[in-house]
């Protein structure tokens, strides 16, 4: 491993080695004028096979570098195949650069999963690669397994080796005409669906599958990280909620009853909300200090305002020291031309009101 400059044309970008499901447009500009600016970006990673230098991270800096019409660009080399840079990728930016999008993540699952070799490692192990959570995997593993199961290949009689999809064997053949209408239609048969449109539908179930279960480990990482007292509201409130759903309804219970007794769960449900908002913007700041540091970084928080709240009141001490001389002075001076301590003197004026 080395990092050197090398040709931005002498690197591969065409082997699939681009693991995002699309670059941003946005983030190349900026990063081109970053650079133009005389930014200094981290060094992109390739796999050098002997032959060709495949691009396994920083599309987005190469591109820039392209924006510009930049010669080189540095580049940390690695030692492997086209493969090796594919199996990189998938996890690439899952702890720096541009975020990856929920797309992104199942694009970089679906590579793995998509292949005869790696598709046999355990969801864990997937997981691991691309840096997602196992039910992310499990829940996209059907679909390729339905793909790959929907295929065989045969040899034609030229001798190519070709793919056919077996899903719509066996299955009653609906004829279309021109007009895209069925010859055949009976309102009572079921509708056969093509198998490109099943692939399709299994595919669309899938992600909205995977999505749902990213949604569902944010929420449990969010529930854990949120402070003891707010977990035990929240699993107080989700008992409640679950209680209510057990019991049958009341007999007799009306609508305004009903009504008055959603109103008066709101009206709990918004002072808890107002209390919850007030000590989240009192702890906000120590959260993202323990965040970045942990207690010590607090602590060393907390020293922070405490020697800056002693400085201004030790300025604040010194500034009502001087006043208080400069008023003893003065009032000793006025002592001296015959004022008394009644003396009252317009101060817009200057003139005695009461002496």
């Amino acid at each position: 491993m080395e990092i050197k400059s090398i040709l931005l044309s002498s690197i591969r970008v065409d082997g699939g080695t681009q693991s995002r499901a699309s670059l941003y447009q946005n983030a190349i500009d900026d990063y081109a004028a970053a650079i133009q600016d005389g930014a200094s970006f981290p060094p992109i990673i390739v796999f050098y096979d002997g032959k060709h230098h495949w691009l396994a991270d920083g599309f987005h800096r190469f591109n820039a570098h392209r924006q510009i019409d930049r010669m080189e660009i540095d580049a940390e080399v690695r030692q492997g195949t086209r493969r090796d840079a594919i199996l990189h990728s998938v996890g690439a930016n899952a702890s720096h650069g541009l975020r990856r999008s929920n797309d992104d993540k199942r694009r970089a699952v679906l590579t793995l999963l998509n292949d005869a070799e790696w598709s046999k490692w355990s969801d864990r192990e997937i997981a691991r690669r691309c840096a997602v959570s196992d039910k992310t995997v499990a829940s996209l593993r059907p679909v390729t397994s339905e793909i790959r199961s929907e295929e065989r290949t045969y040899t034609t009689k030229h001798g190519t080796v070709a793919t056919m999809n077996t899903a719509a064997i066996g299955k009653p053949k609906v004829i279309e005409n021109d007009a895209g209408d069925s010859d055949q239609y009976d309102p009572w048969t079921p509708r056969t669906i093509a198998p490109a449109e099943q692939i399709e539908q299994a595919q669309a179930k899938a992600e909205r599958q995977a999505q749902q279960a990213e949604f569902d480990r944010q929420r449990e990482e969010h529930t854990a990280a949120l402070p003891p007292e707010i977990q035990a509201i929240e699993a107080a409130k989700k008992s409640a909620i679950e209680t209510r759903k057990s019991k049958p309804a009341e007999i007799g219970l009306t609508d305004a009853d009903r009504i008055a007794e959603l109103e008066e769960a709101v009206r709990v449900l918004e002072a808890e909300n107002a209390k919850l908002t007030a000590e989240n913007k009192l702890y906000g700041e120590m959260r993202v200090q323990f965040e970045q540091g942990g207690f010590e970084n607090v602590i060393a928080g907390k020293d922070e305002e405490i020697r800056a709240l002693q400085t201004r009141l030790y300025r604040e001490s010194e500034d009502k020291a001087s006043w208080m001389r400069s008023a003893k002075y003065w009032q000793d001076e006025a002592k001296k031309l015959g004022y008394s301590r009644n003396t009252v003197i317009d101060l817009e004026t200057g003139e005695i009101i009461d002496g």
